[in-house]
C-alpha cells in the first residue's frame, strides 16, 4: 500500500482526523524547523516558529486549495511566520535590558555574538524586504540548499524562471548591502 499525498492527508484532516494532521506534521516539520533555524539562527526560536507554523496550518487548512503543492503552501505560511517574527524581534530588542558581564571572555564573545547577530539581521532585514517571491527563493536555496527544480515547485513556476528570480534578488541583495557582506553564490 502506498503511503498517502498530502493531499489525501488534507482531506482526512478536514474530515476530523487528527492523525492524518499528524503525519502531515512528522513529513514536513524537518523542513519547516530547517528554513525556520536559516531565518532565525536559533534552535530554540526556530522551535518556537515551527510549532507556530504548524498550529497556523491546522488553522488555516481549509484556506488550502489543493492547485498546488502543499508543501510549496506551507512554505509560504512558513516564509510569513518567520518574518513575523523576526519583526517582533526587532521591536522586542529595544526592551531587552543590556547584560552586565563581569569577566571579560564573557564580554569579548557577547561583542562578537552581537556583531555576528548584527551581520545576520541586517542580511535577514534586506531579505525581508525583497518580494514574498524572491525571499521564499532566496531562502529556499541559501539556507535550506535546495536545489532549483525543487525551488521551481515550490514557487510554481519553471527552472528558469525560478534561477531568474535567484538572479533577481541576488542582484538586488548586493545592491542593498553593497560590499559589506559577501552572498552566496
Amino acid at each position: 500500500m502506498s503511503p498517502l499525498t498530502d493531499d489525501a492527508l488534507v482531506a482526512e484532516v478536514l474530515a476530523g482526523s487528527e492523525a492524518a494532521f499528524e503525519l502531515l506534521m512528522q513529513r514536513h516539520e524537518r523542513l519547516v524547523y530547517r528554513v525556520s533555524y536559516g531565518f532565525v539562527r536559533d534552535r530554540d526560536d526556530a522551535l518556537d516558529v515551527t510549532q507556530e507554523v504548524f498550529v497556523r496550518a491546522y488553522e488555516k487548512l481549509a484556506t488550502y486549495r489543493g492547485d498546488g503543492e502543499f508543501r510549496a503552501w506551507l512554505l509560504s505560511l512558513t516564509r510569513r511566520a518567520n518574518l513575523n517574527w523576526l519583526r517582533r524581534r526587532r521591536r522586542d530588542r529595544g526592551r531587552e535590558p543590556l547584560a552586565a558581564a563581569a569577566d571579560p571572555t564573557v564580554a569579548a564573545r557577547q561583542e562578537a555574538d552581537l556583531a555576528h547577530r548584527e551581520e545576520v539581521s541586517l542580511v535577514l532585514d534586506e531579505l525581508s524586504r525583497l518580494n514574498p517571491r524572491q525571499c521564499l527563493a532566496v531562502s529556499l536555496r541559501y539556507l535550506e540548499r535546495m536545489p532549483v527544480r525543487q525551488i521551481a515547485a515550490a514557487l510554481e513556476c519553471s527552472e528558469g524562471v525560478a534561477k531568474n528570480i535567484l538572479f533577481r534578488s541576488l542582484q538586488k541583495l548586493r545592491e542593498r548591502l553593497g560590499a559589506t557582506l559577501e552572498i552566496g553564490s
